[in-house]
């Protein structure tokens, strides 16, 4: 075996990180950059769309799991369908009660709630944020008071006076 030389590693396969900061707790204004359908980690039988929501203001990104088909649990599989149904009525859908991949992954604009979590790694208590569970979407020409809530830290200045990411060490991202 040979020992590893750094000037022989490729790169060519490997996508770079956009450097895109996570969405702090707010109101925002996002476009579906992906979504897809997953198996639930819990339950072989059970399914998921996991979204990737990027801010149209270019704020950062958040992702959530919407759980729509959960054998072992109809609450579960009932809140599930009620965001999936929220997510595409705010999202401009004409037919909401048929969704598909493709209508989530086609929404260009949809009010979204992040909220703030502490959860813990490691032994050590941490603050992240998500998609709030109960209010989750809005229509985005409802939105008041959008970006970060008054209670997140304040947001650092760009060059132009604008609101600019929060680095991405200020927030850790939520391990799942």
């Amino acid at each position: 075996m040979s020992e590893f030389q750094l000037d022989q590693l490729d790169l060519s396969n490997v996508e770079a990180d956009s450097g895109e900061s996570r969405l702090r707790a707010g109101r925002y204004v996002c476009r579906v950059d992906d979504a897809s359908l997953e198996k639930v980690s819990t339950d072989p039988n059970g399914r998921r769309i996991q979204v990737k929501f990027i801010d149209n203001s270019g704020l950062g990104f958040i992702g959530e799991s919407i759980n729509i088909h959960l054998p072992k649990s109809d609450k579960g599989t009932a809140i599930g369908k009620k965001q999936l149904l929220t997510l595409l009525t705010h999202g401009g859908d004409s037919v909401p009660t048929k969704p598909s991949i493709e209508k989530v992954r086609g929404i260009k604009a949809v009010g979204v709630n992040v909220i703030d979590e502490v959860y813990y790694k490691d032994g050590v208590q941490k603050m992240g944020s998500k998609v709030d569970s109960w209010h989750p979407y809005f229509a985005p020409d409802s939105a008041v008071n959008l970006g970060a809530a008054p209670m997140s830290p304040p947001p650092t200045q760009g060059t132009n006076g604008a609101s600019a990411p929060v680095p991405a060490s200020t927030f850790d991202d939520i391990p799942f």
